[in-house]
Order: structure tokens, then sequence, then C-alpha cells
């Protein structure tokens, strides 16, 4: 059984996210944490989220479990017993979500354990910036073009995209730059999938080179995040 109370707003929010990318996924169920990859059907980004036992209010599973959920049906139930106290728990084919006054079940089936690698890159460009800023930006870019370039300048970072009657560029507010000058091109729609990550964590960390995909990170005391996106070729 899993008792939410007072980050239940995060915890939609995460799942808002998941369901931009895919429309069913496995939830992986352990001891200790939740964790969840979701993988885009066009194979050009995923998002692996981790969701520690000391978020909640009350964590306890019995034994592993990994269960496929239609991710548009849990968003609908989510939003409805998050209003108040909320409970997960499962039965023999059903995950069981309710609050004081609501219930509702979900079927599910039972998923398998991914058993291949999570991608990992080393980069030589590493860039701390708030994600209000970052996300603001890729939105004004997004404006004019759904490809974008990110770069780095003399130790500054910058968004730009172009069309075939305007283009526009942005300098971000950064906390911390590592690397030298680089640029790369990217489909900014994939990242304006995942602009919820804003409403959770305050700070991100990117990775990008010329060869390698992009890579966004963050974290607190009781989620860890990863979203990967292939590069374009401008």
């Amino acid at each position: 059984m899993i008792e939410i109370k007072k980050r239940k707003k995060e915890f939609v929010e995460c799942f808002n996210i998941i369901s931009n990318l895919v429309i069913e996924t496995d939830i992986n169920f352990s001891n200790d944490k939740i964790y969840i990859k979701a993988v885009h059907p066009s194979n050009h980004c995923m998002l692996m989220l981790e969701i520690k036992s000391s978020f909640f209010d009350n964590y306890n599973i019995e034994k592993d479990c990994i269960y496929t959920l239609d991710m548009f049906n849990l968003i609908k139930i989510l939003k409805i017993v998050s209003k108040k106290d909320m409970i997960i728990d499962s039965s023999a084919d059903k995950l069981i979500l309710k609050n004081e006054s609501s219930k509702y079940e979900l079927n599910y089936f039972v998923g398998s354990k991914d058993t291949r690698e999570t991608p990992s890159f080393e980069y030589e460009n590493n860039i701390t910036l708030t994600s209000d800023e970052f996300f603001e930006q890729i939105s004004k870019a997004l404006v004019i073009d759904q490809i974008g370039e990110i770069k780095i300048v003399d130790g500054e970072l910058f968004i730009s995209s172009k069309s075939h009657m305007i283009s526009g560029e942005s300098k971000l507010k950064v906390l911390k730059v590592e690397g030298q000058n680089n640029n790369s091109f990217f489909d900014l729609s994939y990242i304006e999938l995942i602009n919820g990550i804003k409403n959770i964590f305050t700070d991100i960390e990117i990775g990008f080179s010329n060869e390698l995909p992009l890579t966004i990170k963050c974290k607190n005391d009781d989620m860890n995040c990863k979203f990967i996106l292939a590069n374009r070729i401008e």
C-alpha cells in the first residue's frame, strides 16, 4: 500500500509527463522505489524516472511487481483521487486508487522486467541552470520552428531556431557551464513534452555534443529523472 498526502501534485505531474510520451508503459514497484522507463513511439527520446519510498507518507510494498498501465485512464483517475489524501493498492488484476470518498480500479497487465542497459553518456559540455529558464526558452524557440540549435559559445548557452521568414536566438541564464564551444540540433517539440519537469525540479543539468544525444538530468532528495533525446542533422 502507498499513501500520498503532502506531495500529491508532484506525483500527478510525474504521470502527466509520462502520458505525453507514451500511451502505456511498465510501472516497477519495489520495496524502496517506483521506477518508470517511458520510450516515445518514435524512439527519438526516452525518460527514466525514479520515485524513492521517502517521497511518500507511507510506502509498503511486500514484493516487487511490474504493472503495465494505460496512462490516459491512469491520469483521469489520479486527477480525481488526488484532490484528497490518496491511497494506491492492488488486487489480483487491478490497480486500486482511492481516497476517503472515491475508489477506482484500473485493469493492468503483468509487465516483464526490462533487462536492457540504461543509456549513459560522458559529455565534455555540462550545463546547470534553472528548469524554468530552460523550458521558457525552449517554448520561445518553438514559436519559430520545431527544430532548434543548442550551443555553447565562450562559456554562454544559447538556444536558437529559424524558418524561411524569421529567426531568433535567446541567451540563457546559467548557474554553471563546463566545456568548450559546441552546438547541436534537436527536435524541440520532444523537449516540450516534458515541460512539466519545471513543476517538480528546480534545477536541471544538460549535456550535449555533436555526436551524442541531449541528456537532461534532474534530481532532489526523493526523485531522480533522466531524459535522453537523439540529435538532428541541421
